[in-house]
C-alpha cells in the first residue's frame, strides 16, 4: 500500500481552498490529467462522484464517497475504480495570513502493473496535483 502525505501553504482563507478542492465538476478544467468528471450525488455533507483520468498509457475512472466539513476537510472513501483500497482527507487549516491546505492519502490499485506505476510516480504526480489547485487558487482569487 502507497501512502502520500503532501502540504500547502496558501494566503488564501481555508474556505476559499475548500471551494476549491470540492469543486469536482470544475477538476477537467485545471487538473491537467482529469478529462471528465461527475458529481452522482451532493448534498452539504456528502458527495459521491467520478472523475476520469488519462496519465501515461493508463486511463481510469475513479468514484469516492466523500464526506464534507466545509471549510474543514473532506474525507474521500472509494467506491469504485482501480484499487483494491483508497482512503483519503484533505484538510484547511486557517493560519495567520491564509491556510494550510493537507492532503494524505492510502491506496493500493488493483493492477500490479498500475499499483507499481502509481508508487513510482505518486511524489511527482502529487507535487503536480497540489500545483494545480495553488494556480487554481491564484487564478480565481488572485
Amino acid at each position: 500500500m502507497a501512502r502520500i502525505q503532501e502540504s500547502l501553504s496558501m494566503p488564501f482563507g481555508a474556505s476559499e481552498m475548500y471551494e476549491i478542492v470540492n469543486d469536482v465538476k470544475s477538476y477537467p478544467e485545471f487538473l491537467p490529467w482529469c478529462f471528465d468528471s461527475e458529481i452522482l450525488y451532493q448534498d452539504d455533507s456528502k458527495m459521491r462522484a467520478t472523475i476520469s483520468i488519462r496519465k501515461g498509457g493508463f486511463s481510469y475512472s475513479l468514484t469516492t464517497s466523500n464526506l464534507l466539513m466545509p471549510g474543514r476537510s473532506i474525507v474521500l472513501d472509494f467506491s469504485e475504480g482501480p484499487f483494491k483500497y483508497l482512503r483519503g482527507e484533505w484538510r484547511f487549516i486557517p493560519t495567520e495570513g491564509g491556510s494550510s491546505v493537507n492532503l494524505e492519502l492510502d491506496f493500493e490499485a488493483e493492477n500490479r502493473i498500475l499499483d507499481i506505476a502509481l508508487g513510482a510516480a505518486s511524489g511527482r504526480v502529487t507535487a503536480k496535483l497540489m500545483k494545480s489547485f495553488e494556480d487554481r487558487a491564484y487564478a480565481l482569487y488572485g
